[in-house]
């Protein structure tokens, strides 16, 4: 509800069909995030840990105020639709967007390879990041069997 009501989120849909291929969902990294996502997706509190943690190691070196940053939280186009650039484009529109309303500064996590390299390619540069390795939620490493990816990487890029 934060992302929808803040107006920030931009989707993809193919034109002929109007059938969504892609999402990028954005939020204001200066307000404060939603209340209780662990409570209502259990799941997730070992990611959002992850996340807090980089996020917070962020904001420790940022001055962030409501408008001046914008948080690319999760980028996903569906596999029918990969290799047609969506991703780029997602990003591109949001970034776009986000410097008409005023925005200085876009900031993700990029959790895997394919996200990391769209980011990179389109000028984000790494801050901090996170070895799925030795991360540990409750005492356990709950993410070193994922392969293909070493580390979670929170990125930014100026407007």
């Amino acid at each position: 509800p934060k992302a929808i009501s803040e107006g920030l989120t931009v989707l993809a849909a193919e034109e002929a069909s109007r059938d969504l291929v892609g999402a990028l969902l954005v939020e204001d990294f200066g307000t404060p995030p939603p209340e209780g996502v662990e409570r209502h997706v259990p799941a997730f509190a070992p990611i959002g840990s992850l996340l807090d943690g980089l996020d917070s190691q962020y904001r420790r070196s940022r001055k962030i105020g409501a408008g001046t940053h914008l948080h690319l939280f999760m980028l996903g186009v569906a596999q029918r639709a990969s290799g047609r650039g969506i991703a780029h484009q997602l990003v591109r529109t949001c970034m776009a967007n986000g410097k008409g309303r005023g925005y200085t500064f876009a900031v993700t996590e990029a959790t895997g390879p394919v996200s990391q390299h769209v980011f990179r390619k389109l000028g984000f540069r790494e801050i901090v990041s996170a070895t799925y390795r030795d991360f540990l939620y409750d005492g356990e490493a709950v993410f070193s069997s994922i392969q293909g990816a070493e580390a979670t990487i929170l990125m930014e890029r100026e407007l």
